[in-house]
């Protein structure tokens, strides 16, 4: 049932952009004896010098192809080939917090003082006292069994 709902939402959708360009009217704009600026969807008076304005842009080709539709992505389904863009992409991200995780532990782990940039213009702001350390550090550890295989 939700499924044809949503195929019948779709194809309303559809049906409505396309006709979109068939209301579009052109707008008149002149001047009349006095020098005031009139627009209207109807022409001027004879004898006014017109101008129409385009209201709607002429559907310009793209460059690259519309992507094409698969039968399981117009059902609703998944479509596999993006479902593996997307787990691709989350490994990655995945990778790189784990990275920048264990690079955090091992700067909080050391006998360094901890300067931290608070207001994001590039320049340390503070050193971690002990308390802050040992929340940065558990923050870290929480990151890094997240996102480390």
């Amino acid at each position: 049932m939700q499924r044809s709902i949503r195929l019948l939402v779709g194809a309303l959708a559809l049906a409505l952009a396309v006709c979109i360009p068939a209301f579009a009217q052109a707008v008149y704009t002149w001047k009349d004896d006095k020098g005031v600026t009139h627009y209207s969807d109807s022409p001027p008076p004879a004898g006014a010098k017109k101008k129409t304005v385009k209201t709607a842009a002429d559907p310009v080709p793209s460059s690259t192809p519309a992507p094409k539709v698969t039968v399981a992505a117009a059902q609703g389904g998944p479509d596999p080939a993006a479902a593996a863009a997307a787990a691709e992409q989350q490994a990655k991200q995945r990778a790189t917090a784990c990275k920048q995780a264990q690079a955090n532990l091992a700067v909080l782990n050391s006998q360094a003082g901890v300067a931290v940039d608070r207001d994001g213009d590039g320049k340390s702001d503070a050193v971690l006292d002990a308390n802050q350390r040992a929340q940065e550090t558990q923050a870290m550890q929480t990151v890094a069994a997240a996102n480390c295989d």
